[in-house]
């Protein structure tokens, strides 16, 4: 399964620096990688990622850092949704309807009386 990031980084800067190549010292692309895009990775190297942009501004590939000052410019785009990749998706839910997130809903208790059972 392909590893997606989503860009943190670069607020007020217009996004993240990316490069043409691995090393610090290759060319910067003019455009940068907008905060809140997603990536697909492609090659991890170290702090280094080569990444295939899915969403959002700037160049459709290249490198960058995951992190800058020991702040983190990406991270998993899993683990920004605080569950699984599922939760990424857009939602087709019904208007009013409580989410799920993959759980079982939890129906309301019926009334004293109602179902059979007896009362407690």
């Amino acid at each position: 399964m392909a590893r997606l990031w989503e860009v943190t980084g670069g607020t007020g800067l217009g996004g993240i620096v990316v490069r043409s190549g691995r090393d610090l010292e290759s060319a910067v692309k003019s455009e940068r990688l907008s905060t809140g895009a997603v990536v697909q990775q492609e090659e991890l190297v170290g702090n280094r990622l080569r990444f295939t942009r899915l969403s959002g501004g700037g160049p459709d590939s290249g490198w960058v850092s995951l992190t800058a000052k020991d702040k983190p410019l990406l991270v998993k785009a899993a683990a920004r949704a605080g569950v699984g990749a599922e939760a990424a998706r857009p939602s087709t839910a019904v208007a009013g309807a409580a989410p799920t997130l993959g759980r079982a809903a939890t129906l309301p208790k019926a009334p004293a009386g109602v179902g059979g059972g007896a009362a407690a």
